[in-house]
């Protein structure tokens, strides 16, 4: 049983990744899912804590079910919150892997920002940006294998 989590901007590749996993029994955990309604993506950083519980209960329960593969798809830049991820790998036994997806230079960031699909602004963006840095666990996109997952 593996856990992924997914580390990056908005814009950055990281549900377009999940998506295309060829996997017989994954389970994707994403906020975006939560904060969209009426079939619009809704940003209300006043939902977060919210949003963050339901899938914490929606882990754990994947994890009490054994589910083979759970994928974190969310911006996860807060090392505390890896480390609750990290903590529940090992709690129900999962293979953990951290997968960082390129933070782009301050010279691209509107460029980058332009990606994303979400109604996001852009000072929310460059927000995150400046929160966003690298973890000793982290594995870059490019260099992951994805026969690990077999």
């Amino acid at each position: 049983m593996k856990l992924i989590v997914l580390r990056g901007l908005p814009g950055s590749g990281k549900t377009y990744f999940s998506n295309t996993l060829d996997f017989s029994e994954k389970e994707i955990i994403s906020n975006d899912i939560l904060r969209v309604s009426n079939g619009s993506y809704e940003y209300n950083s006043l939902n977060n804590n919210s949003i963050y519980q339901q899938n914490f209960k929606k882990l754990i329960e994947l994890m009490n079910n054994k589910c083979k593969l759970i994928i974190i798809d969310n911006c996860n830049l807060s090392f505390s919150t890896l480390k609750i991820y990290k903590d529940f790998s090992e709690k129900f036994d999962y293979e953990y892997y951290q997968i960082y997806f390129e933070k782009p230079n301050k010279d691209n960031l509107y460029l980058n920002y332009q990606k994303t699909d979400k109604n996001i602004s852009y000072s929310s963006y460059l927000n995150l940006w400046k929160k966003y840095y690298k973890h000793n666990l982290d594995i870059d996109f490019l260099d992951f294998n994805l026969d690990l997952l077999k």
